[in-house]
């Protein structure tokens, strides 16, 4: 969850900086996140997903798709619109 778009765009508004450039990542910032309780069923496609991008990262393979799948799925989860998910993939 902490790896996808989603967080990663949320973070960098609610973080502060280190001053050289990069985020602070604080624990009571990364308590902010809102990140949502699903039940074990629903973070199946999730466990799934990210076993095979540590199998195909192992392999020396592109994730790029597989990390593109997660970060829809959150989309999904947090019900996001065409509009939002463009604000924040742009």
């Amino acid at each position: 969850m902490l790896n996808c778009q989603l967080s990663k765009w949320y973070f960098n508004l609610i973080s502060t900086s280190s001053g050289m450039g990069t985020n602070r990542w604080l624990k009571y910032k990364i308590e902010q996140l809102p990140i949502k309780d699903i039940p074990e069923s629903a973070q199946q496609p999730f466990i799934t997903l990210v076993d095979q991008i540590l199998a195909a990262k192992q392999a020396g393979e592109d994730t790029g798709a597989l990390e593109r799948r997660i970060d829809e799925l959150v989309y999904e989860l947090y019900g996001l619109t065409e509009e939002e998910i463009a604000v924040v993939e742009g």
